[in-house]
């Protein structure tokens, strides 16, 4: 806890400064001037919490409010198959063995990617988690990006701009 909240000072105060397009797995990237166009509040970091993963931090009225992170899908499958997979990791992984699917809709890509997402919530180790995970989907790669909720009432602040962010991600030119 002290360390999410240390972080979360650290960043409070960091600039936001970045032109290059961010790697945020491999083969999928985010513009980040596309970003600041759209007025996103974003910021790339290397969170240790999520395991070194490089990870979007966002912000919503100032505050910080999600964490984004991407990984590519190693073993493609048709989408239900992924839907499947990812449910009973999620039973798994929680105190009661289930979760309970709080919406789920798709986000229109700019660029190569049908993107169907879920926002979950559920508990695990005694901590309530809302995640929102998105099925980025494209004739060559998908990915599962990841978004993990900081400020729970504002879940549809959150939503709307990972929706958005989700939108602006493109495959890496070959």
């Amino acid at each position: 806890m002290l360390r999410l909240l240390g972080l979360c000072i650290f960043i409070a105060f960091s600039p936001l400064c970045w032109g290059e397009p961010i790697a945020l797995a491999d083969g999928l990237m985010l513009d980040a001037e596309v970003a600041q166009k759209h007025k996103l509040t974003i910021k790339m970091e290397k969170v240790d919490t999520f395991g070194g993963l490089e990870t979007l931090v966002g912000r919503v009225n100032g505050r910080l409010a999600y964490f984004v992170s991407a990984v590519p899908i190693d073993q493609p499958a048709r989408k239900s198959v992924l839907w499947q997979r990812l449910s009973a990791e999620l039973k798994r992984n929680s105190d009661q063995k289930r979760y309970t699917l709080l919406r789920e809709g798709t986000v229109a890509s700019e660029h190569a990617f049908d993107v169907e997402y879920k926002v979950v919530d559920y508990t695990q180790a005694g901590t309530r988690k809302i995640q929102i995970y998105y099925l980025l989907d494209a004739s060559k790669s998908s990915y599962w990006v990841t978004a993990t909720t900081v400020v729970v009432p504002e879940l549809h602040a959150t939503l709307a701009r990972t929706n958005l962010l989700v939108s602006l991600l493109r495959p890496a030119s070959p």
